[in-house]
């Protein structure tokens, strides 16, 4: 469960709790899980989606269940694998309850339909914060240019205190695939990238970022690139004051959500 939390910014709000269809997070992944296998609507789908439902230690046989969840997407169409992620997420909003009477899913369209129903009632918005901006306005959608965001010009590595670049990195890439630790596929792609390749500054790509404040997350790496990434965050003022700031010293911008009143 994500519990109400008070949340400071022009006022203080009250956010209702989005919960578990049951007390067992067990019960509830399984199901997920099983609704979205299914869903391939192959033979292999409903052999691995009845297996997952009928299993009875999930605590150590979950990742089992996992590997064969990615062979029925593997084996099936790309039409099969929307269809999957489609019903994960279905079951997903139909189940999960925000606040006291309203599954996810009636909560969204709610506030879809009528977002100011209620003036005791949140809804959600969107906010956008680029490089060299201050705190996002909603109302004023500009372009801030980015005078002291240093471009990244050549492929790094950072390994072992030292950073390799460029032909470094290729022999490196080369080393790992004849030992074993990477695949060559992989090295193939990194040896192939472009200077070019490595700034997102005007790509049409956008990145989503969970635990967007996480030390060991991707965040700093594709600001640094200029990317545009979708931050997703517990709702603690210290966690996203630290995004903004990382946000307007880069070349990237950071899309996010907000409750408002």
């Amino acid at each position: 469960m994500i519990a109400s939390k008070e949340i400071k910014t022009n006022q203080e709000y009250i956010m209702p709790s989005l919960s578990y269809p049951s007390s067992s997070t067990t019960a509830t992944v399984k199901d997920i899980l099983y609704t979205a296998t299914l869903a391939a609507s192959t033979p292999l789908a409903v052999e691995v989606a009845n297996d997952i439902q009928k299993e009875p230690n999930w605590r150590w046989q979950y990742h089992l269940h996992a590997v064969r969840h990615v062979q029925v997407c593997a084996e099936s169409s790309s039409e099969q694998c929307l269809e999957v992620a489609k019903a994960g997420l279905e079951q997903i909003y139909s189940t999960f309850r925000y606040g006291e009477d309203d599954t996810l899913a009636e909560a969204l369209r709610k506030r879809r339909e009528n977002p100011k129903s209620n003036p005791s009632d949140f809804y959600f918005t969107t906010g956008r914060l680029n490089s060299m901006n201050n705190y996002p306005n909603m109302d004023e959608k500009r372009t801030y240019k980015t005078e002291n965001a240093s471009p990244m010009s050549r492929r790094t590595l950072p390994i072992g205190g030292k950073i390799l670049r460029g032909d470094e990195v290729d022999k490196k890439m080369l080393h790992w695939a004849t030992k074993g630790v990477i695949e060559p596929d992989t090295a193939a792609a990194v040896c192939n990238m472009k200077d070019s390749d490595l700034d997102l500054t005007n790509s049409d790509w956008v990145f989503v970022v969970l635990g967007a404040g996480a030390a060991m997350g991707p965040l700093d790496t594709l600001l640094s690139l200029g990317a545009t990434v979708i931050a997703l965050d517990l709702p603690i003022p210290a966690i996203w004051e630290k995004l903004f700031a990382k946000t307007k010293s880069s070349k990237g911008s950071i899309i996010f959500p907000m409750i408002r009143k």
